[in-house]
């Protein structure tokens, strides 16, 4: 009888130190992960490097200033990472790299993992324009006394997007295609100022300004000018009444 109710008290004996031993335990885990909450997140993975721009953005999607090219990778997963500019050589990425080259092109890329593999990359677009476009304005006269102005205009880059007309600062018309004429009404003892100003498609704008000076001719040449484009006109309108008056008769 001894023997056996000592062997039930060792047993219960036995059972009371492992429940205490385990809620020590589970106490010593929970208070581990309250102390080291990193050490059970997982590492952040990421698929392969991500190509960043940074540059001055004007219109349609073109730069208006060099950019700057960056990747961002995860050390441990990536190896190496090459790119080329347009069609220009291979290069071995180490560090943020700057692009100049004006034009519309894509930056080719790709990248190799720990394991060697090489992995293809989305070609980056780049279109960069640093360049103003130019204009120059000239000037051609009429009997009538109108002046014709037309803007010879250039952009080799993104291209003439539309040519302004002012006339002392007040906008007069707008053009978008070739050729870039406007026409002005002389007024005797007048003399305005006309401006165009040509736009190109990255948001560029240059200007050039002409007066409105008959280059130098007295006005009375101008007024012989539209006198005889009136006779003229009355010419032909006499010769049209003869020929109604036959006509009726």
């Amino acid at each position: 009888m001894i023997n056996r109710n000592f062997q039930k008290k060792g047993l219960a004996v036995l059972t009371i130190a492992l429940f205490f031993g385990m809620c020590v335990a589970t106490s010593a885990g929970n208070n581990e992960i309250k102390n080291n909450p990193s050490r059970f997140i997982q590492p952040l993975t990421v698929d392969g490097p991500i190509p960043t721009v940074f540059g001055n953005i004007g219109q349609n999607g073109w730069y208006i200033s060099s950019v700057f090219v960056t990747f961002l990778y995860e050390p441990g997963a990536v190896k190496e990472i090459h790119y080329r500019i347009g069609d220009g050589n291979w290069n071995l990425y180490t560090m943020q790299f700057e692009v100049t080259l004006e034009g519309a092109y894509y930056i080719s890329w790709y990248w190799i993992d720990k394991n060697d593999i090489q992995h293809g990359g989305s070609p980056i677009e780049l279109k960069i324009d640093l360049t103003l476009p130019t204009i120059t304005l000239e000037k051609s006269w009429t009997p009538s006394n109108e002046i014709t102005f037309e803007a010879v205009v250039s952009d080799a880059t993104s291209g003439v997007e539309r040519v302004e007309f002012y006339l002392d600062d007040v906008f007069q018309e707008t053009l978008t295609s070739p050729p870039y004429e406007w026409v002005h009404n002389k007024v005797v003892g007048e003399n305005p100022i006309i401006v165009g100003t040509v736009y190109d498609f990255a948001g560029h704008s240059q200007s050039d300004d002409e007066d409105t000076t008959s280059h130098g001719l007295p006005y009375n040449i101008v007024f012989l000018g539209r006198f005889l484009q009136r006779m003229q006109s009355m010419v032909m309108w006499n010769q049209n009444l003869i020929k109604l008056v036959f006509f009726l008769l």
